[in-house]
């Protein structure tokens, strides 16, 4: 059985090494995206704090007196010294002041190292067939994962010092051996759960079976319409300050603008309450009254509707905060290195 097992990792290995190293590298450099962002784009998201901001609905008409193009969503962080994130229909983010209103600059979170980065991590920049490429190399990376367990695994009368650590003395090829063995053992327990979170993002069946293990029910999404025959005279400052009185102090602001005369307004406050999930609540507000139309809030939200928005956090660490990064991102480079010393072992035994 082992020896079925040890040419089904080979031929696995062989087929998707290139892309487990590609997919895993990019992985590594996004990981710290928003603190890579932070250090090279301080001009942009950094400001001064001051004691008055600027109310909201004035810097939106700013925005589109300047550029003259629809905003697509807000990011309004609870950091006082973050500038204000406007989204804009093609991809390109706007950094205003919320104290003065001045305008700090421009990000295109697509086309800078880390929006490549990303599109190479999820489907090697080829689109919709990459998303499959990337997804099978996946299942079948999770299968090489399985299998080395399954191979290294310690053996009862195995000497625990060879079994789990590097030989002081060993041959060029041993180390290798070693390297490819040792640091892939402890790392694909963590792999193993890194692939999972990816293969939900890849696969609806995925997202379903974490439904149905978590005992949720998946809900089709719904899209909440407004009612087009309201009257245009809220103010969303006002929406804004009424929906804060019911929401955690230190949550971060998303605001979604409607796709069409027919959508809503998506209001988002999500806070780092120290728990495993973050806290999310959702408001859905009419564009053309201002009255609320539908709510989503954390406390009544089911366990795999909580997994699946705490999906990205899982699969980068950030779940288990700057320590869950550090060891994802250690877990990301050993999963780069192992085609590697995979296929150097394969070459030797040649």
């Amino acid at each position: 059985m082992k020896n079925i097992i040890r040419k089904l990792h080979l031929i696995i290995g062989l087929l998707s090494g290139m892309i487990v190293f590609i997919v895993s590298i990019t992985g590594c450099i996004y990981s710290f995206e928003e603190e890579f962002r932070g250090a090279l784009y301080k001009q942009q998201l950094s400001v001064t704090a001051q004691n008055n901001r600027i109310p909201i609905s004035a810097l939106i008409d700013t925005v589109k007196n300047k550029h003259h193009l629809e905003i697509k969503n807000i990011r309004i962080k609870n950091d006082p010294t973050s500038s204000i994130e406007f989204q804009l229909k093609d991809k390109t983010s706007f950094y205003i002041n919320p104290y003065t209103g001045e305008y700090l600059g421009s990000i295109n979170r697509e086309k800078d190292l880390f929006g490549v980065c990303l599109q190479i991590h999820r489907s090697l920049y080829l689109g919709d067939a990459g998303k499959w490429i990337t997804g099978i190399s996946a299942l079948l990376f999770l299968t090489m994962l399985i299998s080395g367990i399954i191979l290294w695994w310690p053996r009862k009368n195995a000497p625990k010092r060879q079994t789990y650590w590097f030989k002081a003395q060993a041959s060029k090829k041993r180390k290798i051996f070693d390297l490819h063995r040792i640091l892939g053992f402890y790392a694909s327990f963590i792999l193993i759960f890194v692939v999972l979170t990816g293969l939900i993002w890849s696969f609806k069946w995925a997202e379903n079976t974490m439904y149905w293990l978590s005992g949720s029910k998946k809900e089709e999404r719904q899209k909440i319409q407004s009612k087009e025959n309201s009257v245009n005279s809220f103010s969303l400052d006002s929406v804004l300050s009424d929906l804060k009185k019911n929401t955690k102090k230190d949550a971060d602001c998303f605001i979604s603008f409607p796709e069409d005369k027919k959508g809503s307004y998506r209001i988002s406050f999500r806070s780092d309450n120290g728990s495993f999930f973050k806290h999310t609540d959702q408001f859905f507000i009419d564009q053309y009254s201002g009255k609320m139309l539908n709510a989503k809030t954390f406390d009544k939200a089911q366990t795999g509707d909580k997994l699946k928005a705490a999906n990205y956090d899982i699969h980068t660490g950030k779940a288990l905060g700057i320590m869950g990064q550090i060891i994802v991102f250690i877990a990301g480079l050993i999963s780069a290195s192992l085609p590697i010393t995979g296929f150097l072992i394969w070459k030797n035994k040649r």
